[in-house]
């Protein structure tokens, strides 16, 4: 008896929307992508509920024949390729002929299509893989397709679905990334009939990525395009100090198909060694253009995967365009000082300077603009025997005034005004007060208010005393869990510092989908924000603790936190630990660095702040914070004992 089925077409289509079809988002790329390959000048996505109800993707493309709209939904039909010579020379985004087949296999499909000349197009819906109506109707020139109920013969498929909102940001990041790899397309995205982003189609790239990601991320960006080796790379990459705290604005393209590839990522990166700090990464939108036959795009059914006949040339490629761009950057104090002396050069050169003869001992000639004097010019003297210098004009003496015509404000009193540790830790009064007696059960009992401040050790390392014991104390990681058990503590009791100017932050759609999902507990512990545009938030109130830190900062602390939470939700953590994890990030990014020096005022702080503190054994990350050695144990090493 033979145990080998040969499956029928159903179970068959089924296995493959399992491949190509995983969610509303793939339903969305497949059908843009097609889009695009009909040639399309304009393309509008419009979903609702995530995608999970309907996805309606309309173009004015070249249309199909009624004929073509029944072959389109079977497996294997494609316009794109007729033999297996074609596989090597593949310029368009589809090719495999699966999408259609595969998503009207799990929904309740319908595609509308005219071609250029006809006079009616055709309406086909089905069910399932099952034709329900096939009509001629009025419609324009192009393609529409509806997709509704997705998955809804294949409940158990369903259920794997996301919120709304996390399926709305997937497919957001597709169309956002397809609308900025064809900007001479005009895409919108409408999300439950709200507009979410539109680009004008006018072919210029710079504009495709503003409608998408906005003013601030376009005004980071520095133009690139370069020829290696037959490879073209041209597109955006960031300035050096417009670097971000991950990965998740590198874009590339090869042959305007959205991929992931670690040759281009590390080339990148290479470049940038030296001009950014460690832990930031550049952003970029860069496209790789080469012969098709240098490329295989059919590696995987996503097409996000490809393969480089000559990775390293293509590494190349990237590395120098980037490197290249990134040294041609012009100091701009010294461009501002070169263009105001230039600036002078020229006022100087138009003024009309003409000869003045002073009453000196020496016939001095000083040279005075005409327009500064109503007098006519002297003339020279013509006699060889005197001697003239030629000398500026001195400029009148400034007007003085007498001491009662200003008076300037003098303190009543000398004020001390307390420094902070590293603009993050606010120092108190200094109290007369002698502490309290110390028990001595622990290490954290020992240190409590009593630890006598001896110095700093390569300014990252505090030394302090403490009956017979001396400790020495990692200010990073103490800092760190000082700032880890602050932000915990607020979530019971609040404390926001509100900014007088909000931070704009620019995000990717899965990013402000973690924000948003995240609201509440982000804002429990002090960082209050909306959402104030597409992938944008506004960060108006911020911890009290890091109420001293820079803009720069504070949009690399929670930008951080919502990357901790994105990876956590990717892992499927539990929400209260990938927010822990965002909580000790945010305080590790947040705490003074080391072999930073500070005042001795600030180091005193740290130390009483710390010791009232139960756990000070190590910071969030693990690492001990405090090292204790014995009088005795010192004494020892001296052969004092």
């Amino acid at each position: 008896m033979s145990i080998i089925n040969v499956l029928d077409k159903h179970t068959a289509n089924l296995i493959a929307a399992g491949e190509v079809v995983d969610r509303p988002a793939s339903v969305a790329k497949e059908l843009l992508e097609n889009a695009i390959d009909a040639g399309a000048k304009s393309i509008t996505l419009e979903i609702r509920h995530g995608g999970s109800s309907m996805i309606r993707i309309t173009d004015d493309g070249k249309g199909m024949s009624p004929d073509d709209v029944r072959l389109s939904v079977l497996r294997h039909a494609t316009s794109k390729i007729k033999d297996p010579k074609d596989l090597d020379g593949i310029r368009t985004l589809g090719f495999r002929g699966e999408a259609l087949a595969a998503i009207s296999s799990v929904s309740r499909f319908q595609i509308i299509s005219k071609t250029p000349g006809e006079e009616f197009g055709v309406s086909m819906m089905m069910e399932g893989e099952k034709e329900v109506s096939f009509e001629e109707i009025g419609c324009p020139d192009g393609t529409t397709v509806v997709v509704r109920d997705i998955f809804f013969n294949t409940p158990a498929r369903r259920k794997f679905l996301k919120k709304d909102q996390t399926e709305t940001a997937y497919i957001a990041q597709y169309i956002e990334r397809i609308a900025i790899s064809h900007p001479h397309i005009a895409f919108k995205f409408i999300s439950d009939s709200k507009v979410r982003f539109s680009t004008s189609g006018n072919g210029d790239l710079k504009s495709a990525i503003y409608a998408v990601f906005g003013r601030e991320f376009v005004n980071s960006l520095l133009e690139v395009d370069n020829t290696y080796e037959k490879i073209r790379v041209h597109g955006f990459i960031s300035y050096p100090d417009k670097s971000r705290v991950n990965r998740n604005f590198q874009m590339f393209f090869i042959n305007n198909r959205f991929v992931r590839t670690r040759s281009t990522v590390f080339a990148l990166e290479d470049a940038y060694k030296t001009y950014i700090m460690i832990e930031r990464y550049p952003a970029c939108v860069l496209f790789v253009d080469l012969e098709p036959y240098l490329v295989d795009v059919n590696v995987h059914p996503s097409k996000l995967e490809v393969r480089f006949v000559d990775e390293n040339e293509v590494r190349q490629a990237v590395y120098f365009t980037v490197r290249d761009a990134i040294e041609s950057i012009k100091n701009p104090i010294g461009e501002d000082i070169s263009e105001k002396i230039q600036e002078d050069v020229r006022e100087i050169s138009l003024l009309n300077f003409t000869p003045v003869k002073t009453d000196v001992k020496k016939e001095q000639i000083t040279f005075s603009p005409s327009f500064l004097s109503s007098d006519k010019p002297k003339t020279v003297p013509d006699k060889k025997e005197e001697e003239f210098e030629f000398l500026f004009k001195a400029a009148p003496p400034a007007v003085t005034s007498s001491s009662s015509d200003f008076v300037f404000m003098q303190p009543q009193k000398s004020v001390e005004i307390p420094e902070k540790y590293s603009g993050t830790i606010q120092t108190e009064e200094k109290s007369e007060e002698k502490n309290e007696d110390i028990p001595t059960e622990s290490l954290a009992d020992k240190v409590k208010n009593e630890l006598y401040y001896c110095g700093t050790v390569f300014d990252t390392y505090i030394i302090a005393e403490f009956d017979s014991n001396m400790y020495i104390i990692d200010k990073h990681a103490a800092h760190e869990r000082m700032l880890y058990e602050a932000l915990k503590r607020k979530k019971d009791v609040g404390g926001v510092q509100m900014l007088i100017d909000s931070i704009t932050v620019t995000l990717t759609s899965e990013e402000c989908d973690a924000a948003l999902s995240s609201k509440e507990e982000i804002e429990s512990v002090g960082f209050e924000f909306d959402e104030v545009g597409p992938n944008t938030v506004a960060v108006r109130g911020v911890p009290t603790e890091f109420s001293g830190l820079t803009s720069a900062l504070l949009e690399q602390i929670f930008v951080g936190m919502i990357s901790d939470i994105l990876l956590g939700r990717k892992a499927k953590n539990t929400r209260d630990d990938y927010f822990d994890k965002a909580l000790f990030t945010a305080a590790c990014r947040a705490a003074v660095k080391g072999g930073i020096p500070d005042s001795e005022q600030s180091y005193r702080y740290l130390l009483k702040q710390i010791s009232e503190l139960d756990n000070i054994f190590c910071c969030p990350h693990g690492r001990p914070i405090i090292v204790k050695y014995t009088k005795s144990q010192i004494e020892k090493m001296f052969f004092r004992t």
